[in-house]
C-alpha cells in the first residue's frame, strides 16, 4: 500500500486549489453575466469577491478593470491594468487597450495614444488597439492618422463594425465622400438597428443628396465617381418625383456600378479596391441593390420593412448570394 501514499498526498494537496479555481470561475461567470446586462456595480462585487480568494487572478483583474471603466472609475481601472501590463502575460495586451481607452475617456488623449502605440509594439496584430488608437486621433482631429489606424484595424479584422463606422466618419471629415460612403454602407450591412446605425444611415443620405460644387482632382481615382454622384444629386433635386426610397435605390445602384467600372480601369490596391468595391459592384451586377437598400433601411423606414416581407423570395436569394461572397 505504501506506493499509493504519494499520489494520495498529491491529490489531497491539489483539492483545495481545484476548489479555489472553481469558486473563482463561478464568480467570474456571474460577474460577466451582470456586466453584459449592464449591471456593472454588481459585476464589480463578484470580481472583488474573487480577488479575496486569489488577489493575482489575471482574468479577475482584467474583468474588474473593464467593469470599473464602465462605471467611470477610470483611475482604479488603470491601476488594475498596470498590474497586468507589469506581468506581461496574455492579458497585458488587453490591459493596454483598456488603459488607453480609460485615458482617452479622461481627456488624456495624448497619453492614451502613447499607451496604444506601446501596446502595438508588443503585439501588432490586435485590431482593437488600432481601432482605439484611431478614436484617440479623432479626438485630436488628426484625421489622416485616424484613417490609417482604422485601415489597419480592418485589415486585421474586416468584420469589425466600429472600424467601418469610424473610418466612414473620418473620411467624411476629410471630405472624401466616395470612401466615406463605402465604409458606411458596409457598416450598415453589419449593423442595422442601433443608434449609431441610424447616424450612419442619415450620413449616407446627407452625402448622396449633396449637390454642392466640389473640386475634383483628375489624379484621384475616385473623382469621376464623385462627379457622377454630384450630377445624380442635382438631377434628383431638380427633376425626380419618384419617392425617396426609389431615389436611394437608383443612386446606390449607379454608385456601385460606376465603382465596378472604375475598378476595371484602375489597378489600385487596398481596402476600398480589394474589399468594398468588389463586394458592392458584384451586388449591383447580380441585381440585389434593391434588397440591400431595403435591408439597411428597414429599421428607419416602415415601407422597407413591408418590402422585405412582400419580397421574401428575393430576400432569400440575396441571402443565398451572400453565402457565396
Amino acid at each position: 500500500m505504501k506506493p499509493l501514499l504519494l499520489p494520495l498526498l498529491l491529490l489531497s494537496l491539489s483539492l483545495p486549489l481545484l476548489g479555489q479555481e472553481t469558486a473563482i470561475d463561478s464568480l467570474v461567470h456571474l460577474g460577466i453575466e451582470h456586466h453584459d446586462a449592464g449591471a456593472y456595480e454588481k459585476a464589480i462585487t463578484f470580481y472583488r469577491q474573487a480577488l479575496t480568494i486569489d488577489p493575482n487572478a489575471e482574468i479577475v483583474l482584467y474583468e474588474l478593470a473593464i467593469s470599473l471603466a464602465q462605471t467611470g472609475a477610470h483611475y482604479e481601472a488603470i491601476e488594475y491594468c498596470d498590474k497586468l501590463i507589469d506581468r506581461g502575460d496574455k492579458y497585458a495586451i488587453l490591459a493596454y487597450n483598456t488603459k488607453g481607452s480609460c485615458l482617452n475617456d479622461l481627456g488624456k488623449t495624448e497619453e492614451a495614444i502613447d499607451v496604444f502605440l506601446e501596446g502595438i509594439e508588443k503585439e501588432d496584430e490586435f485590431h482593437l488597439l488600432y481601432y482605439n488608437l484611431g478614436l484617440a486621433y479623432r479626438n485630436l482631429e488628426e484625421y489622416e492618422e485616424a484613417k490609417e489606424a482604422f485601415l489597419i484595424a480592418l485589415d486585421l479584422n474586416p468584420q469589425h463594425g466600429g472600424s467601418h463606422l469610424n473610418l466612414g466618419r473620418t473620411m467624411m471629415n476629410l471630405n472624401r465622400r466616395v470612401e466615406s460612403l463605402l465604409s458606411l454602407y458596409y457598416f450598415l450591412f453589419i449593423e442595422t438597428d442601433t443608434e449609431r446605425a441610424e447616424w450612419a444611415y442619415n450620413a449616407i443620405q446627407l452625402q448622396l443628396s449633396d449637390a454642392t460644387a466640389r473640386q475634383f482632382d483628375p489624379k484621384d481615382p475616385f473623382s469621376s465617381t464623385d462627379m457622377i454622384l454630384n450630377e445624380i444629386a442635382r438631377h434628383n433635386l431638380e427633376f425626380d418625383r419618384i419617392g425617396d426610397m426609389e431615389i436611394f435605390i437608383r443612386t446606390t445602384g449607379a454608385f456601385f456600378t460606376d465603382l465596378g467600372d472604375q475598378q476595371k480601369k484602375n489597378k489600385e490596391a487596398g481596402l476600398y479596391w480589394e474589399f468594398y468595391i468588389p463586394f458592392f459592384s458584384a451586388m449591383a451586377s447580380a441585381a440585389y441593390t434593391d434588397a440591400f437598400c431595403h435591408y439597411i433601411s428597414h429599421s428607419f423606414n416602415n415601407s422597407s420593412e413591408e418590402w422585405l416581407r412582400r419580397n421574401s423570395t428575393k430576400v432569400k436569394l440575396f441571402n443565398d448570394w451572400l453565402q457565396w461572397q
